[in-house]
């Protein structure tokens, strides 16, 4: 239970809680019961400390949702090209594709998110 309050303190931007989770011992690559982690939340939400914070912890890139979600994906289609950056220079996969085959770069482009095509 204590490894789920990280994604909900992820959604809130609250990184003085995420950090006392994890030095609390919560599972860094947790996932709720929609399949969300908190690296993904913290993505969709566009909190680079809680993103950069749960990498260096080892959270895994390749986390998907319920729906074949990555971080990745998420902060592409919701604009966080920041996220995106720091996402792919810690070696998110570009290609990856969520259940129903699209790209976080095709879901970007799909959006409108022209910045993100061109990271």
């Amino acid at each position: 239970m204590v490894s789920h309050l990280c994604v909900f303190a992820a959604k809130k931007h609250q990184m003085d809680a995420v950090r006392a989770l994890l030095s609390a011992g919560a599972y860094v690559n947790t996932q709720c019961n929609n399949g969300i982690s908190a690296l993904s939340m913290a993505s969709h939400e566009g909190c680079i400390e809680i993103v950069n914070t749960l990498l260096d912890n080892g959270s895994q890139l390749e986390t998907r949702d319920n729906d074949g979600r990555t971080a990745l994906w998420v902060a592409a289609a919701t604009g966080q090209t920041n996220i995106v950056r720091t996402l792919l220079s810690a070696g998110a996969d570009v290609n990856t594709q969520q259940n129903d085959g699209s790209s976080a770069i095709s879901v970007a482009g799909a959006i409108g998110h022209v910045g993100i095509i061109r990271v």
